[in-house]
């Protein structure tokens, strides 16, 4: 073992997989918000930042940019991808999107969607009940309505995804991905009712003995997220239980990312082939750190939760996750423009920086602030702009070596009782 606390992360993460590295403009400050329905507001705010001349690296579109919230599809009626983009390079500006996990039963002419049609021998299967609409399929319930899950331990869901996004980037050209509500989260418990059940079976592993989320509360561990007895293509040898959800579901988004990394920057036919992707994930599992990065989830603006995020980012550098980030100014909660321009500062350290808020909250892009505030958050992110090859060389070392972008104190000064005790400190 190393002789510090470090070296040992970096026999850890020689074992796990060393983090990969980002492109350079991924350590840029990014924004997006819920807010943005259309692509003219999207680019309204970007045009804001420049104005008063705060550096904004790329933006990011939330799901609002597809068509009925069907992945792989654009809304065409409310943004003019062309345009958006066209612009955003013009300013050497990229530009990302988010993507949930759920594949759709219908489009939004209630017929039958064609990448449910093209996935159905990829998706996770139920263990409890066939349906008229998808036979053995597992179907949830999630913001398109009825869907499915494809199975990524199935050898073909690489082609089912890799099709799905070399599609949408032929519609919109964008440099990087995020995917989001990939714990598996749906709108019901388990397995969604449905009017076409056939037969149903008691579920093996809904209500074991141990329940973070507390029985007394009638919560059950697959609350608002897939049965845990759904079944994933199992290995040659599979033991019993092996392939079902509780197994399994744990590194579901991690999946996720591996196909998408590969994909994206080493797929023949990938328009982003031999370039270096960002790809997010808010599901991850140790080891995740080789094929993209990570957020923190939801949050609210609030000095206690920008202060969570600090030892959340510093758990994720030792998983080997360095570029991790939280929601600057808090995906909801209140616009408060002290913790908001407080955060901004704090951001300007964070291996990963982004504002990504729920528009229902208000306005939180560091442009909305006013006075000291807006000069506070301008300040801090240009500072941030100074230090980005910094930030980069650093990542290329951790890239070459394993190791953390953020360390808490004692990893510096393991004989020093007050860096022992500052576990916000780094």
């Amino acid at each position: 073992m190393g002789d510090t606390a470090e070296q040992v992360l970096r026999e850890f993460h020689s074992v796990i997989g060393k983090p990969y590295l980002p492109p350079l403009w991924a350590l840029g400050f990014h924004q997006g918000s819920t807010s943005y329905n259309t692509s003219d507001t999207a680019l309204e705010s970007v045009k804001k930042y420049k104005e008063v001349g705060i550096p904004l690296e790329a933006l990011f579109l939330d799901e609002s940019y597809m068509d009925g919230y069907l992945p792989f599809n654009v809304d065409k009626n409310n943004f003019k991808m062309s345009k958006l983009v066209k612009e955003l390079k013009k300013n050497n500006q990229k530009v990302a999107m988010s993507m949930h996990a759920c594949i759709p039963v219908y489009d939004t002419k209630g017929n039958i969607y064609s990448y449910f049609t093209e996935g159905k021998d990829t998706f996770i299967k139920s263990a409890s009940k066939t349906s008229k609409v998808g036979g053995d399929i597992l179907i949830g319930e999630f913001l398109p309505g009825k869907c499915a899950y494809v199975d990524y331990h199935n050898s073909k869901s690489y082609n089912f995804l890799s099709r799905g996004l070399g599609n949408l980037w032929g519609d919109f050209n964008f440099d990087g991905i995020q995917f989001n509500y990939n714990e598996i989260t749906q709108f019901c418990d388990g397995e969604c009712p449905e009017e076409d059940k056939e037969k149903s079976v008691e579920e093996k592993f809904s209500d074991l003995p141990f329940n973070p989320l507390g029985k007394s509360n009638g919560y059950k561990l697959h609350s608002q997220t897939i049965s845990l007895d759904a079944k994933f293509t199992p290995p040659e040898e599979s033991q019993t239980d092996s392939h079902v959800s509780f197994n399994n579901q744990g590194i579901y988004g991690t999946q996720m990312m591996i196909y998408a990394n590969l994909y994206l920057q080493h797929g023949s036919t990938s328009p982003l082939h031999g370039k270096r992707a960002l790809i997010m994930s808010r599901s991850t599992f140790s080891g995740a750190g080789q094929y993209g990065g990570h957020w923190l989830g939801d949050n609210t603006n609030t000095f206690e939760d920008m202060k969570l995020s600090i030892s959340g980012i510093l758990n994720f550098n030792l998983f080997g996750m360095p570029l991790t980030g939280a929601n600057v100014c808090g995906t909801e909660g209140s616009d408060n423009e002290e913790v908001c321009a407080r955060w901004y500062q704090l951001a300007s350290a964070y291996p990963y920086a982004r504002s990504y808020f729920n528009g229902s909250f208000g306005t939180k892009e560091a442009w909305a602030l006013t006075g000291k505030y807006q000069e506070a958050a301008k300040n801090a992110l240009t500072l941030r702009l100074s230090l980005l090859r910094y930030y980069y060389t650093i990542f290329f070392e951790i890239n070459q070596k394993g190791g953390s972008f953020w360390r808490p104190l004692f990893f510096e000064f393991p004989d020093d009782n007050g860096a022992l005790d500052g576990i916000y400190h780094f």
